[in-house]
């Protein structure tokens, strides 16, 4: 039973390690909304809440229905009455929090944008290409960015502080809205993982649809080469590979060859 819980949690640890090695070894980086990512972490988590917690709630209630089993006047009818209800309105409330609390978090992360495979200087200049192209006025203090569409062209400054070997911006910007529009997030790099997660804090119209947007189109000119994430993950993937296979062969083992009596 033991060994089927570990493969059963092992498993879906091992494929979501796979799926960010192939994200992070891609050429380009790549943008994930945040319910998505959250998705992607659930699946990794599945194995946990879908049978190893039920495991340990069947394990509590037998072993309390075993010591209820072999008292000294036996089980009275209320006690096992008592202790299947008490089962049910554990799996049942096991189940709504689980659903509960996942579908809570999908719609948590509903704010948050996550750029997987670029260093955060690569994503600095990729946001400052895409507010220039749509000529965007930003305000930076810290992490935090505010933005906002102006009347007013962005000055050329603006515009070309991009980098010393700028992104190809387009040949001509579109000209600034006339509508009012503004947002603010929080960028939130995360050196070591080589992925930006972006929080938008507040937004008005379509200003997060249009920025994301042209960020993509500018993360397009973004190359990396020395990602060492990937490797990292893979290397991560490969042992728990190895440890489903052990397990998978010792329960061929025990299925094939007869216990010693």
């Amino acid at each position: 039973m033991f060994l089927a819980l570990l493969l059963l949690f092992l498993f879906p640890v091992a494929v979501y390690c796979v799926v960010l090695a192939m994200l992070n070894r891609r050429p380009q980086p790549t943008m994930v909304h945040g319910g998505w990512d959250f998705l992607g972490l659930l699946f990794a988590a599945s194995g946990l809440l879908l049978f190893a917690g039920p495991a340990v709630i069947n394990a509590f209630f037998q072993k309390n229905i075993s010591d209820t089993a072999f008292e000294e006047k036996g089980p009275s009818p209320e006690t096992v009455h008592q202790l299947v209800w008490w089962w049910r309105v554990a799996w049942a409330g096991y189940y709504v929090l689980v659903v509960g609390g996942a579908a809570f978090l999908v719609w948590w992360r509903r704010r948050k944008t996550v750029i997987y495979n670029i260093a955060p200087g690569d994503f600095d200049r990729a946001l400052e290409q895409a507010l220039g192209r749509l000529r965007l006025e930003a305000t930076r203090s810290g992490n935090r960015v505010f933005l906002g569409f102006g009347g007013a062209p962005v000055p050329e400054p603006y515009l070309a502080a991009v980098s010393a070997t700028p992104l190809n911006v387009a040949a001509e910007p579109p000209a600034p809205r006339t509508t009012p529009s503004e947002a603010v997030v929080d960028v939130e790099p995360f050196a070591a993982m080589w992925n930006v997660t972006l929080h938008w804090r507040s937004h008005s119209g379509e200003v997060r649809r249009e920025v994301e947007e042209e960020l993509a189109r500018a993360l397009k000119d973004v190359r990396n080469y020395d990602n060492p994430v990937a490797t990292w993950f893979l290397g991560v993937a490969g042992f728990l590979f190895a440890m489903i296979f052990m397990v998978v062969l010792v329960l061929l083992l025990g299925l094939f060859i007869p216990p010693r009596r």
